[in-house]
């Protein structure tokens, strides 16, 4: 789990109300978390799947980008207030043959309550 400022991406004033549509394109993110994540810069022949996905939350509509970067990487990421909250879920392919749906699920449990 990664949370940093969205000042990483955005100049965003003092206590800003930022959503991830703010911070930029999906693809900026994964980039820009990359070394965090994959530990390493995200290169051009990764495979990453990209899919958004809206939840409703009491703090009114959260979207959230989820990518799968294969092999076995699955990320989740939103933003609220002035931080971005990225999670990934990483599996050996042992690990995710015995357990993918269980990962998914995991993975795309990322959400912010107030």
């Amino acid at each position: 789990m990664v949370v940093a400022p969205v000042l990483r991406f955005i100049d965003a004033g003092y206590n800003a109300d930022v959503r991830i549509e703010d911070v930029g394109e999906p693809r900026k993110l994964i980039e820009g978390f990359a070394p965090e994540i994959l530990g390493r810069p995200v290169e051009e022949d990764d495979v990453i799947d990209e899919f958004i996905a809206t939840a409703a939350t009491p703090t009114g509509e959260i979207t959230t980008y989820n990518w799968e970067i294969k092999p076995h990487v699955l990320v989740s990421a939103t933003a609220y207030g002035n931080r971005v909250f990225l999670m990934a879920v990483k599996a050996s392919a042992l690990q995710w043959r015995k357990n993918e749906a269980n990962l998914r699920k995991t993975a795309r449990s990322l959400g912010i309550s107030s």
